[in-house]
Order: C-alpha cells, then structure tokens, then sequence
C-alpha cells in the first residue's frame, strides 16, 4: 500500500504529479475545511505538507494538523524569506530538485516509522 500524505495549499510547482509518480497516495487540501476532513480519515496519514499559502492560515492548519495527526509536517517554501521553521519537521527550500525533496521526505516519514 502506498504512503498517504495529506497536501495543504496551493501546488503551483506540481509537486503532487511528483509525488503520484512517486508512489505516494495524495489527498490535495486546498482549504482548512478539506484538510480538517482529510486529517479524521482513518487510514494512516505519512506526513502532511504545506505549501503556497498565507502565513496566518498556515498558522492555523498546523495547528490543526498537530492536533489531529502525529504524522511529520514538512514545509515547502515559497521564497527564500524566513518562515515559522520551527513548527516543521521538515523543510525544503525553494528550487530543491524533486528526486532530493522525495528522498528527503522519504528519510523523515521513516524516521517516524511509517513505512513507505
């Protein structure tokens, strides 16, 4: 079975045809109600992603991700300004090639002990 992981935000660099091909099952949560939704299905979620969305609705869905899920949080930057790095497990600066972003969320979900 391929590892679930749960996307929060905008996809403007096509990350989630990435990860697909990749193997990985993809729950695209354009919006805090979708990913309140996303985050109480019962099967096991690998990690959840963010990326492209405001800084206060950010705030607001690791929040709700942290609340709902132990699954690692990993944070795709949209620019090279700071950012709450901190509440992330992960984080990928921006132009990261995909084969070192896939292998680098691979290691974090293993880390948690989710097998991908």
């Amino acid at each position: 079975m391929a590892a679930r992981v749960v996307h929060f935000g905008c996809d403007v660099c096509r990350r989630l045809l990435v990860l697909h091909m990749a193997g990985y099952a993809v729950d695209d949560c354009p919006s805090i109600l979708t990913l309140r939704s996303a985050l109480q299905d019962t099967s096991q979620t690998a990690a959840v992603l963010f990326a492209g969305q405001d800084e206060t609705e950010r705030r607001e869905a690791v929040m709700l991700a942290r609340s709902q899920s132990s699954a690692p949080l990993v944070l795709f930057e949209m620019s090279n300004a700071p950012s709450d790095e901190a509440d992330f497990d992960l984080v990928i600066p921006p132009l990261t090639p995909p084969h070192e972003w896939l292998a680098k969320l691979a290691a974090t979900i293993e880390q948690r002990g989710i097998v991908h």
